[in-house]
């Protein structure tokens, strides 16, 4: 089965005020919005800069000079951060993974990635989140299509607090961890008692079982493991 795409009107309405409550949030504190996108002066120029660097997180790649000048165009002629954010927080790039890949020869059954393509596909694959400088770095001058340079990205990536985090959700996802039934629920009926022969699982054992499957799964993918080794 396919997933439905479809976009009906009421999906649309709720997806632009979501984006434009996130950006009002957003640009309400001048600090953080200056910390995650730098400041802008209010000049044209500082406007077309801010969408560059707001457009490279969001879409996950550079801006084309056309794409900077529709969401200029957005901002109404005025130099409205929070405006454009809304556009862009609104636009199918933000949530979607586009990916239209390289000019194929003709007859290619695929086309491969772009630079930039890869990277948001290992950012998210790996961390479960975007691209960071150094990866952005890889993909802006080309070489992260480099074997050697993509087996050292992965390497790097995987040493990483983020791809142990991001394993650990897959596996929390896939054995449906959170659907463990308080463990100490049914002490005290005399069937279960019976049953447990003495043990008594406390409140906290529900969570410590959890922990221990995951911490399973860390220690085998930092000792080269398999995914064999975690299912048996």
């Amino acid at each position: 089965e396919r997933i439905d795409q479809a976009l009906n009107t009421r999906q649309a309405a709720a997806i632009h005020a979501s984006a434009k409550a996130l950006a009002a949030e957003l640009t309400s504190d001048a600090t953080r919005l200056s910390t995650l996108l730098g400041g802008c002066s209010g000049t044209p120029e500082c406007l077309d800069a801010f969408i560059r660097r707001a457009g490279r997180l969001l879409f996950r790649q550079p801006l084309t000079d056309a794409e900077v000048a529709v969401y200029r165009n957005a901002a109404g002629g005025a130099t409205s951060a929070t405006k454009v954010l809304a556009t862009m927080m609104a636009s199918p790039k933000t949530f979607f993974v586009i990916e239209r890949g390289q000019a194929a020869d003709e007859g290619a059954r695929c086309a491969p990635l772009t630079a930039h393509e890869l990277a948001t596909r290992l950012a998210l694959h790996l961390w479960d989140s975007v691209p960071d400088a150094a990866l952005n770095a890889a993909a802006d001058d080309g070489t992260l299509l480099q074997p050697a340079v993509y087996s050292a990205q992965i390497t790097r990536m995987l040493a990483d607090a983020r791809a142990d985090r991001a394993l650990r959700g897959f596996f929390r996802q896939w054995f449906r961890l959170d659907e463990l039934v308080a463990l100490d629920g049914k002490v005290g009926n005399a069937r279960f008692d019976a049953f447990a022969a003495g043990y008594k699982p406390l409140v906290t054992s529900r969570d410590a079982a959890i922990t221990e499957v995951l911490d399973m799964v860390s220690y085998l993918a930092a000792n080269n493991g398999s995914l064999p080794q975690v299912l048996t």
